[in-house]
């Protein structure tokens, strides 16, 4: 994936956060206590809601992540290992 974590919208400190885990299972508290501050205030789901600080991680979104009890899960949306890929294609190039 050639995002890097600093991306000002998908990186980890971006704008915008892939939560759709939570609201396929209609899940809302857990939606919009994942997505950033900014997609809360546009989302009419988000309305209303108190959201509990809880810790969030990136990774792949799967049944199992979702149900854990130790924090909410967004879908990476970056690259972690960015800088190593491209430490990689500039030594292939030449």
């Amino acid at each position: 994936m050639p995002i890097a974590p600093s991306n000002p919208h998908y990186g980890v400190e971006g704008d915008y956060r892939n939560c759709l885990g939570y609201a396929t299972n209609r899940d809302w508290d857990k939606f919009c206590g994942c997505v950033t501050r900014g997609q809360r205030a546009g989302l009419p789901q988000c309305q209303g809601v108190t959201v509990t600080p809880q810790a969030l991680r990136f990774s792949e979104v799967t049944p199992e992540a979702l149900k854990q009890e130790n924090g909410l899960v967004a879908r990476i949306g970056f690259n972690p290992l960015f800088d190593s890929m491209i430490q990689t294609i500039d030594r292939f190039l030449p």
